[in-house]
């Protein structure tokens, strides 16, 4: 958030939106669900919110056919709007990083997730000549991604001034909606920068934008606050916090000399230690999330490990990448970047012919789990 509009209720004064209390919904797309049935994923900026999201769908979509012949198979939905999200996934899985996310347009792309689980008792069976598959439930989730809190407020305040009549009225209510959706989720997964975690020494990476704090603690506690705050005023708790943990390879060079194993596949079952990490580095963040009253607080290390060369350096590629101009129309740039490791299709250890097909080195197991978690908030569809 903005150091000089360092509160959403101070940015939303200053737009003279009042949405204090629940507005009305605006009219659901084909298959939304109420906003009351969401989980919202927010960040500060530059925190690999976009590859994050592209990672978490992916892992959604590759899930579809790992349960596919399974008696508890998953499905999942995902809802482009006015975002470049099918490009973003296909972009990583061939082990490019997705374009980031334009200051405002978040507002009105910000693109959804929805996640539905069938379990069976049993698998499709035939007998006396009919197929038998009893349904023994339904679950299904919408995650939405809300770019309210990871753009930069001061930039869309002057696009906001800029504009006069219908445009200025557009813009106000396309805010209003997302602070009233943002606000009224039921549970939220926040990505936490470890790149730019303090109190390991210098951060591996410095904050890039000038006008929000240089410690991502705070802007995570001023976002976390703004929520909590909201719910306390209208009776609500947060039912769910799932904390990301993104870059977390950048801290390799550290853990190593800590003997820490950044890359253990149990990782995200060591929930202990990856607490530790967030109590020590974000720890005003940590408080006001064990303050709050979340009776479900869950973490996921994440990572994309990166091409290097010999000297460990990461290597740049020259990348074309789509992204949305102001006016809405898709354009092309040029970019240096590195690219994410691929794995390696004629590896020996794959379980079968295409087990490593369009498939990058990530931790597939923490977004796995994080789906799992996600879906114990589903609504069940009778």
């Amino acid at each position: 958030m903005s150091q000089d509009k360092t509160t959403i209720e101070e940015f939303v004064k200053a737009l003279n939106i009042n949405w204090e209390k629940p507005q009305s919904e605006k009219a659901l797309q084909e298959y939304e669900f109420p906003v009351g049935s969401r989980i919202a994923l927010m960040s500060p900026p530059n925190d690999g919110k976009t590859t994050t999201v592209a990672g978490l769908f992916m892992r959604a979509n590759c899930k579809v056919g790992d349960t596919l012949h399974t008696d508890k198979q998953f499905k999942c939905r995902m809802l482009e709007k006015g975002s470049t999200v099918h490009q973003d996934v296909s972009d990583l899985s061939n082990g490019i990083f997705p374009a980031k996310t334009q200051t405002y347009l978040g507002f009105r792309s910000s693109p959804g997730l929805l996640l539905e689980e069938f379990c069976y008792f049993g698998v499709n069976r035939k007998l006396l000549g009919l197929h038998v598959h009893p349904k023994l439930y339904h679950r299904a989730l919408q995650v939405s991604i809300n770019d309210l809190p990871g753009e930069t407020l001061s930039q869309v305040m002057w696009q906001y001034r800029m504009k006069a009549g219908p445009q200025q009225k557009f813009i106000q209510d396309t805010i209003g909606n997302a602070i009233n959706e943002m606000r009224n989720c039921q549970a939220y997964i926040f990505i936490l920068n470890a790149a730019l975690a303090h109190g390991l020494g210098l951060p591996i990476e410095a904050e890039r934008d000038p006008n929000v704090s240089r410690d991502p603690d705070v802007n995570l506690t001023r976002m976390l606050e703004d929520i909590a705050n909201y719910k306390a005023k209208h009776d609500q708790k947060i039912k769910a916090a799932f904390v990301v943990i993104s870059q977390w390879d950048k801290l390799e060079p550290r853990a190593t000399k800590l003997g820490f194993d950044l890359f253990d596949k149990n990782l995200v079952k060591r929930q202990a230690d990856l607490e530790e990490f967030v109590r020590r580095c974000f720890p005003q963040f940590f408080g006001t999330l064990h303050s709050s009253g979340i009776n479900l607080i869950n973490y996921y290390p994440t990572f994309f490990q990166t091409e290097k060369n010999e000297q460990g350096e990461e290597i740049q590629y020259q990348d074309n990448i789509e992204y949305y101009q102001s006016n809405g129309t898709l354009a092309v740039k040029s970019v240096n970047r590195p690219h994410i490791m691929q794995r390696d299709i004629f590896d020996p250890e794959a379980r079968t012919l295409w087990d490593n097909v369009r498939k990058i080195s990530y931790s597939e197991g923490s977004f796995d789990k994080l789906l799992g978690d996600v879906m114990e908030l589903a609504v069940n569809i009778k």
